[in-house]
């Protein structure tokens, strides 16, 4: 299955937990049907992943933008990680623990 997963965090309260199926993994006949739902998935849809994408959010007084910004660029995938494709990224390790669909309905 082709789960999504949400991280969510505000001070020392953190959340992980799956939160449902990309549309792009389902038939569009498992899509929303309210239009303006719909019309949200397409104006995110990118080829070739579709709504598949990562966001990161950050809100806060102070923030140190550059060293924020180069600790995440830390953890992009290399070039040779990159290059590998979804076949290779499958050999990464997953930090994450697995989602289920029975979390992902609760």
């Amino acid at each position: 299955m082709d789960l999504t997963g949400l991280w969510s965090q505000a001070g020392g309260s953190a959340s992980c937990e799956g939160a449902g199926t990309w549309y792009a993994a389902l038939p569009k006949d498992e899509w929303p049907e309210e239009e303006e739902a719909r019309a949200q998935i397409q104006n995110d849809w990118l080829e070739p992943w579709g709504d598949r994408r990562q966001e990161l959010v950050f809100i806060g007084v102070g923030l140190e933008e550059a060293a924020l910004r180069r600790k995440l660029d830390a953890a992009l995938l290399t070039k040779k990680e990159l290059d590998a494709g979804p076949k290779g990224w499958r050999k990464l390790r997953d930090p994450f623990p697995a989602w289920t669909d029975d979390e992902v309905a609760a």
